[in-house]
Formats: C-alpha cells, sequence, structure tokens
C-alpha cells in the first residue's frame, strides 16, 4: 500500500468515524482503494498533451513554445509543492515536540488528541504533496519529450518566442477562415499581421 493510502486507512481506522459494518467495508476495499488512487490521474498524459493543448498550435515553433510555458507553470508548481512539504515538514515536527511535552491531565489528554489530529492531517499532507509533487514531474518528462521530437523533426529558432509568432498565427487564422470558423475577426487578425 502507498503512504498516502496507508495513512488515509490509519486514520480512518484510528478515529472511528465509521460503524463497525462500514469500517470493514473500507478495510476490505483498501487494496482496490489504493489502486483507484494510483490510478487517478492529476495532471495530463502525454496523448491530452498533444491532442488537446497542442491541437491548436498548427505550427511547430508555436508547439515547441507553448511546451515550454506549460514545462515551465509544471516546475514552478512543482517548486511551491517542495516549499509546502518543507513547511509542512516544519509544522509537523513541531507539533510531535508540543504533543511529547503535555502531560496526562484531562486537559492534556483533550489537547494530545487535537495534537494527534493534527499530526495525522501534517502527515496526510505531505504525503499527497509528494504524491502530487511524483505526477508533475512525469508531465514536465513527457512535456520534454514532445519538446525535443519538435526540435528534432523541425528547424526553427527555438531561442527566440517572436520569431514565429505572426506565421503560426497567420496558419491558424488562415485555417480557421478556411474552416468557416469567426470569419470576420479572422480576416481582420490577418490584416493586422501586415501592419
Amino acid at each position: 500500500m502507498h503512504e498516502y493510502m496507508e495513512k488515509c486507512m490509519n486514520v480512518i481506522t484510528e478515529s472511528k468515524v465509521l460503524n463497525t459494518k462500514d469500517q470493514k467495508l473500507i478495510v476490505d476495499l483498501q487494496d482496490t482503494l489504493d489502486d483507484a488512487h494510483e490510478k487517478n490521474q492529476y495532471f495530463r498524459t502525454e496523448t491530452e498533451m498533444n491532442h488537446s493543448v497542442l491541437s491548436k498550435f498548427l505550427s511547430k515553433p508555436a508547439k515547441y513554445f507553448q511546451c515550454v510555458r506549460e514545462m515551465s507553470v509544471m516546475l514552478q508548481t512543482l517548486s511551491g509543492n517542495a516549499f509546502e512539504v518543507i513547511q509542512n515538514e516544519g509544522e509537523l515536527e513541531l507539533a510531535q515536540i508540543e504533543l511529547s511535552e503535555l502531560g496526562n491531565t484531562p486537559k492534556d489528554n483533550a489537547r494530545k488528541k487535537i495534537k494527534s489530529a493534527q499530526i495525522h492531517l501534517k502527515e496526510l499532507s505531505i504525503a499527497g504533496l509528494k504524491h502530487q509533487a511524483h505526477y508533475r514531474a512525469v508531465e514536465i518528462k513527457h512535456w520534454n519529450k514532445i519538446m525535443e521530437k519538435l526540435l528534432k523533426d523541425g528547424k526553427f529558432d527555438s531561442k527566440d518566442v517572436e520569431k514565429h509568432q505572426k506565421e503560426s498565427y497567420r496558419l491558424r487564422w488562415q485555417t480557421e477562415i478556411a474552416k468557416g470558423k469567426n470569419h470576420y475577426n479572422n480576416y481582420i487578425n490577418l490584416k493586422s499581421l501586415d501592419d
């Protein structure tokens, strides 16, 4: 069982949030639930990247620079996830120390329950963030693979994002006009390229 699901199952069992019958059902299904969690799609597949995101970009340079944008966003978000993990780990350590410092009075026992729940939430959050981070890295890998293929298949300036734009937009708008999409606006857009 994966770390995230293990933590979920532990907290569900320990909290007694479910009646005995429902808890048995969840425990009996834990392998299926773990499998479903692993199969859950967090981000785009390579097929979606190619046929959904990039399909509206008709030239190789336009596709390439969209890959650059997508990869950059994934990296930025991955970095944010990393900082959240660091912060959560620090808060987790603090909560564990605070828990260990509590005594055995009735008030302290209530505080222990609260602190234990906070600890479980932090652990679950960290496991979830790490799980997401893995899939962000996978998406970055796919964008990179597509970029390498575009570079290999076509000759264009991969350093200057603006170099291809007029021609890419011209191709896009001509294609849309040919398909009968928003004819007037696309004609105006095309004319603006000549200014």
